[in-house]
C-alpha cells in the first residue's frame, strides 16, 4: 500500500465496510471504527466533489448548492475549491469567464459564475420569447410558386376530387 493516496482510499473504505458487516467482532474499541469512518467519510466527500459536474441544463444556483454541501465536507481552502469549481462548470461559463478579468478568490469566481449563468438563462429566456411572439404575431410562412408563363398557375390550387365524392 506505501504512501500512494489513491490505495489508502480503497483501504479505508474496504476496513469501514468490514466494521459494518461484522459489528460484534469490532465492537471492542468503537474510537477507532469512528476513526476509520471519519477517514472514509472525507475521501468519500473528496471523490463526490471532484466527480461533481454542472449539467448543461443546470442552474448555477442549483449546482452551488450541492457543491459547497460536499466542499464543506472536504474542509479544502479557497484555492482548491476555487480550482474545482471552475472544473465542474460547463463549457459555456467558461467560455464567457476567460474573457473576464481573473477573480482571485473563490467567493469572487462564485459570484461571477453566478452572474454569467443567470445572465445565459435571462437571455435565453428573452430569445424563446420574442421568437414565441414572432411566430404567433403574423401568419404561417408559405413559400410562393413561382409564376412560370409556360405553365400558368392559380396562387391557390384547388384540392384535387377525391373518388366518391
Amino acid at each position: 500500500m506505501g504512501w500512494d493516496p489513491r490505495r489508502w482510499r480503497t483501504f479505508l473504505i474496504q476496513c469501514l465496510n468490514l466494521f459494518q458487516a461484522k459489528p460484534v467482532t469490532f465492537q471492542l474499541n468503537n474510537a477507532h471504527v469512528a476513526r476509520v469512518a471519519f477517514a472514509a467519510s472525507y475521501l468519500q466527500a473528496e471523490d463526490n466533489l471532484f466527480n461533481l459536474w454542472m449539467r448543461p441544463n443546470e442552474r448555477f444556483t442549483t449546482f452551488i448548492v450541492c457543491f459547497e454541501k460536499e466542499a464543506y465536507e472536504t474542509g479544502w481552502n479557497y484555492n482548491v475549491l476555487r480550482y474545482a469549481l471552475q472544473r465542474a462548470l460547463p463549457q459555456r461559463i467558461k467560455n464567457v469567464l476567460q474573457l473576464a478579468p481573473k477573480q482571485p478568490t473563490y467567493e469572487g469566481y462564485k459570484a461571477l459564475a453566478m452572474q454569467v449563468d443567470q445572465r445565459y438563462w435571462e437571455d435565453r429566456s428573452e430569445y424563446s420569447s420574442t421568437r414565441t411572439q414572432w411566430n404567433a404575431g403574423g401568419q404561417a410562412w408559405q413559400p410562393r410558386i413561382p409564376n412560370n408563363p409556360a405553365n400558368p398557375q392559380p396562387p391557390n390550387p384547388a384540392p384535387l376530387a377525391t373518388p366518391g365524392t
